[in-house]
């Protein structure tokens, strides 16, 4: 039987371990690389994007009106004319006027009862009415007068309408900082799970300020709350005479509890997009990345884990926890 020396027996075994490692570390690295490529939240907002929608439910109401001169149809003409000029305008004010005007128009038809229900055209209602809300809650959060008592009082043309939160409404004036309307975020790395239905689904976001330290205690730390919300137009009463005030109530709702709203004689289910404030709150984050880390350096993990509030304390609900999986 021949013999090697002991150095070329320690060689020849060595490289079929260094090929092993070197697979090994290629495989671990194209692993890493899939990680950051696919598992990446990835959230853009575009806020056209919801202009855009209602123009485009007014295009749909055009071609369902049928005669020229009918109310559908003068509808669909001013509301499309409402949001096309309320994009441009550079008063913050003056365009809050023009949203809330063709959401009020939008409320108004629904309210009378006038299209099938469940038709076509009773949808393209309510997807003008939840766009122009929408838009014109971002602009509503951000107006300085939202500090002081309402009705706030905005201008369209040559009508005023008074906007008031109902006593009735979930979370009151003061309570969230901004909104996004959700139909405004792209998102990608986060399953999408929205419910169609009438209102405007937003993200709500209190921000975790010093003088609310205890309040947002169990809240996630630096973020603050994050959660879906829906602004829901609850009354309108019309203004009688050329002078007077078209006044109308309006709510925010989670939409998680509340689930169907009465306008007029019908009900509706209260629209919600679920995954978009996790999107927000996640954008950047890589779900596998951070999942090996907890895995290699557990106890730097420890430290920024605990349970914390995706929405306020409710003491009628019963919590739940879930408990992830290995690397996950």
């Amino acid at each position: 039987m021949k013999s090697y020396p002991t150095s070329l027996i320690a060689k020849a075994c060595s490289r079929p371990l260094a090929l092993h490692r070197l697979v090994c570390s290629l495989g671990c690295l194209a692993m890493l690389l899939a990680l950051s490529s696919c598992s990446t939240v990835k959230v853009k907002t575009d806020h056209g994007l919801v202009t855009k929608a209602g123009i485009e439910s007014t295009n749909l109401l055009r071609n369902l009106a049928g005669a020229p001169l009918s109310a559908l149809s003068t509808f669909a003409d001013g509301s499309a004319k409402l949001l096309s000029h309320a994009k441009q305008i550079g008063s913050k004010q003056d365009a809050a006027g023009a949203y809330l005007k063709a959401a009020v128009d939008a409320h108004v038809l629904l309210a009378s009862g006038s299209e099938a229900r469940g038709s076509a055209a009773e949808k393209a209602l309510v997807g003008v009415h939840n766009s122009a809300m929408a838009s014109f809650a971002e602009l509503w959060i951000d107006d300085p007068r939202r500090n002081g008592p309402g009705p706030y009082l905005f201008t369209c043309g040559s009508e005023t309408l008074a906007i008031d939160l109902s006593r009735s409404s979930t979370f009151q004036r003061g309570y969230f900082d901004r909104f996004i309307a959700a139909d405004a975020i792209v998102e990608k790395g986060v399953d999408p799970d929205s419910r169609f239905g009438y209102g405007a689904p937003l993200v709500a976001i209190r921000d975790p300020l010093p003088e609310r330290a205890k309040d947002m205690e169990f809240f996630p730390p630096k973020k603050g709350l994050y959660m879906n919300v829906t602004a829901t137009m609850d009354s309108v009463t019309q203004a009688k005479g050329k002078e007077g005030v078209t006044l109308v109530k309006f709510s925010l709702l989670n939409p998680m509890v509340d689930q169907s709203i009465a306008i007029g004689s019908r009900q509706f289910p209260v629209a919600a997009n679920f995954s978009a404030p996790i999107a927000v709150i996640l954008k950047g984050r890589n779900e596998g990345l951070v999942g090996l880390h907890g895995f290699f350096n557990a106890k730097q993990r420890i430290k920024d884990s605990g349970i914390f509030l995706m929405e306020p304390y409710d003491p009628n609900r019963i919590p739940v926890l879930l408990i992830h999986g290995l690397i996950s």
